[in-house]
């Protein structure tokens, strides 16, 4: 038997088994309701059935007002982000000054810059507020800047 003989023969039978299944699934459900009607139960059945319906129709509002509360909670966290690595000095090497610019879905949100030298590091934070500062920004913050819109 080669391979791909055995590989259709292994996939017909899970696929007859998930067919049995499914068949043997719908046989349980048609024995309830079977016996709930020889029994004069079968009102009730349904009765059940809708008031269940009623509470996952509950249940789906709630978890939509849910999912719109953590949409706007997405919408202000600061999601966009922008780095920018550079030599701030000629005599410093490896890149270790950086620029990092956060912002949220409307462009509110800081770019920090560190500048690094030989003896020491200093860093400033600019707060934005729809993607502008009321501050100079050098141009490696509005290159982090841009990555954070997400335009490069």
């Amino acid at each position: 038997m080669t391979s791909l003989s055995l590989f259709l023969f292994l996939l017909f039978g899970v696929w007859l088994i998930i067919l049995t299944l499914i068949l043997f699934w719908q046989y349980r459900k048609e024995q309830v309701v079977s016996r709930a009607a020889s029994q004069g139960r079968l009102p009730q059945l349904i009765n059940e059935n809708q008031e269940a319906l009623a509470l996952l129709e509950q249940e789906i509002r709630r978890i939509r007002q849910a999912q719109q509360l953590f949409d706007q909670e997405l919408k202000s966290s600061l999601r966009r982000v922008g780095l920018v690595r550079y030599n701030a000095f000629e005599d410093m090497g490896g890149d270790l000054s950086f620029s990092l610019a956060l912002m949220d879905e409307w462009g509110n949100g800081f770019v920090f810059s560190c500048l690094n030298a030989r003896s020491e590091s200093r860093i400033y934070a600019k707060p934005l507020r729809e993607g502008k500062s009321i501050y100079p920004l050098s141009k490696e913050e509005k290159e982090a800047l841009s990555q954070a819109r997400g335009v490069t």
